[in-house]
């Protein structure tokens, strides 16, 4: 109650108020704007060891420091065939902050994939799970599904199904959650 009175007085008199937010909490409040669902709990995000397109091997380790977009694809699903190009103009956006976009593209012909990665022109890496046990290990149980990974290790939120990535809404959100970063 008397919170609420203090931010009445606040809005009357037309004084700045601001209940102050710790950055954990403001990042699980930019995540639920963009439509994530934040983990409530710290979670360590699980280490893989896959090829890209061109054979080289991708450490999710090694995008330590990155804000990473971790999302499990398939060129069969038509949703994940549709945002693929909204994220990419995300990952545009973005360029010049820590966010990374990796696409995991889950137990399918690398020549199926490279089609399809030809077709739409993405630039941001393009991952093979030809056996099933990354998405495995991560849970993941419908497609397209998002893992979005903070810079320390931690799984800070999930998202199951698509989204308009390049709103400006969105793009907004994700330039305020870098600048915690």
């Amino acid at each position: 109650m008397k919170m609420f009175l203090f931010s009445l007085l606040c809005i009357l008199l037309g004084a700045p108020y601001t209940l102050a937010q710790t950055r954990e909490e403001r990042v699980h409040t930019l995540l639920r704007e963009i439509g994530i669902r934040p983990l409530e709990r710290s979670v360590e995000s699980l280490n893989f060891d896959i090829p890209d397109l061109n054979g080289a091997r991708t450490v999710l380790k090694n995008y330590r420091g990155s804000f990473v977009f971790l999302n499990f694809w398939a060129t069969w699903c038509p949703p994940c065939r549709e945002e693929m190009p909204a994220m990419e103009q995300l990952q545009h956006e973005l360029e010049d902050t820590i966010f990374q976009i990796l696409a995991v593209s889950v137990q399918e012909d690398p020549r199926t994939v490279q089609r399809f990665i030809d077709e739409i022109g993405t630039t941001f890496p393009v991952l093979l799970d030809r056996s099933g046990q990354v998405s495995r290990s991560y849970g993941v149980r419908g497609l397209p599904t998002s893992y979005f990974i903070a810079p320390d290790g931690t799984v800070a939120g999930l998202l199951v199904g698509i989204l308009e990535w390049d709103h400006p809404e969105i793009v907004t959100r994700f330039h305020e959650l870098m600048e915690l970063y």
